[in-house]
């Protein structure tokens, strides 16, 4: 682990320090930069600070080449590469205008730490649940109000490789045509980068806590589901309580689960909290059905599954325990709504709306935006699946994603 440190930091304080004029603030003169250069970013820097908003008219060519002392050719070259970026669009004999959704008021960007196709099965149901969840959102916007706002999804940024969504993602935050980044990554792989580090670039993390001081973070408390479960089971009149959870703090869940059953007047058997690593879900099967086997002693007549990486095999195990569900037991599994993992048995769903996350993550960004500062954390509310509106078995999403996919959330605003 050490050597990977090394590596990590020697690469980005390399890497940082050849990037850092790129992404200063401040755009400067430079009078060794070609002219073009120095208009594109002065003119850019005048519409992202407002000095030019949405449906402005810019200044036309032969007042911008009479001001740098260029020939109109000149100023013509920075003017077609803002329109590319975004930023204008020219009407004619009317003049250029600003275009009223800019990428620095409409452009998000969703950053996801890994690849589908990762051969070490760090891929998660949650991110393409994400993925997949932005691109419907796009096709709402892109039926009724199209071209107002875009997402686009970079997978594999993980703060140690080059892959082409990182440098992509990057070559963004430079040119200043994102509103802000969705980051469902663990921040520290990329403190060090412009990610993290650009002071003008709005950011929230997706994640069940805060933790980083200064960084937003939308996300959902395991600990809310599992009180929220456990009440439902104990309203069924069940007595005997098992959890099947993927926690990376077994021990804590353990104390939890304990107090609650203990407050809701159920048991819970030393053996009756298990682990099981979501890279390896299958084992979830044996696990459950060492748990509910008729031969235990105090045999669970209620279950808990925390993870929806662990629902299907988890269910699996309470078939093959001989149990019938709803009659002898009742299962409460986890799921990121509307996305829903295979299940044996009948089961009662809880947990969150992937829209409601995306939403609230968009919100803390714009607030951010407009220079207000925002609350540090916004939780999730935890559903069940009547509640989220849910009437039935959803189809499960695949477990790949296309990279980039440019996706247009539905739940923000722009300002002028």
């Amino acid at each position: 682990m050490g050597g990977m440190y090394i590596r990590y930091v020697t690469f980005h304080s390399k890497y940082y320090k050849t990037k850092r004029l790129l992404v200063n603030p401040r755009v400067t003169r430079n009078k060794t930069a070609p002219k073009q250069n120095q208009i594109l970013s002065d003119l850019r820097q005048a519409i992202v600070t407002g000095q030019y908003k949405p449906g402005d008219r810019m200044p036309n060519r032969h007042e911008v080449a009479s001001r740098y002392d260029v020939s109109s050719f000149t100023v013509q070259q920075a003017m077609d590469t803002l329109a590319t970026q975004g930023f204008i669009e020219p009407h004619g004999s009317r003049g250029t205008f600003v275009r009223p959704y800019p990428p620095h008021l409409c452009h998000y960007a969703l950053v996801l730490p890994f690849l589908p196709d990762d051969e070490s099965a760090r891929w998660s149901r949650y991110y393409t649940a994400l993925a997949t969840e932005a691109h419907a959102m796009q096709e709402e916007v892109d039926r009724h109000r199209p071209g107002t706002m875009r997402m686009t999804v970079y997978q594999g940024v993980d703060g140690h490789s080059d892959s082409e969504d990182y440098l992509a993602l990057l070559q963004r935050i430079e040119t200043q045509t994102l509103a802000g980044v969705i980051l469902k990554v663990s921040p520290p792989l990329i403190d060090h980068t412009p990610i993290m580090t650009d002071p003008r670039l709005p950011r929230v993390a997706i994640m069940d806590r805060h933790y980083v001081p200064d960084l937003p973070t939308v996300g959902a408390s395991p600990f809310t589901l599992i009180d929220r479960g456990i009440e439902h089971l104990a309203s069924r009149g069940r007595k005997q309580l098992a959890v099947l959870t993927c926690s990376p703090d077994p021990d804590g869940i353990r104390r939890h689960v304990a107090n609650r059953a203990a407050m809701m007047g159920m048991k819970l058997s030393p053996y009756a909290v298990q682990h099981v690593d979501p890279r390896c879900p299958a084992w979830a099967r044996h696990t459950v059905h060492l748990m509910l086997n008729a031969q235990q002693v105090d045999r669970p007549d209620a279950l808990l599954i925390d993870d929806d990486h662990l629902v299907e095999h988890g269910t699996a195990g309470v078939a093959t325990a001989g149990l019938r569900a709803p009659d002898a037991i009742d299962v409460v599994a986890a799921a990121n709504f509307p996305y829903l993992p295979l299940n044996h048995v009948p089961v009662t769903w809880i947990g969150w709306s992937v829209r409601q996350t995306l939403q609230a993550s968009l919100a803390v960004i714009d607030e951010q935006r407009r220079g207000r500062q925002p609350v540090q954390m916004t939780e999730v509310p935890t559903l069940f699946g009547h509640e989220f509106g849910l009437g039935g078995q959803v189809g499960n999403p695949p477990v790949t994603a296309v990279s980039p996919l440019s996706v247009v959330p539905v739940s923000s605003t722009i300002s002028g």
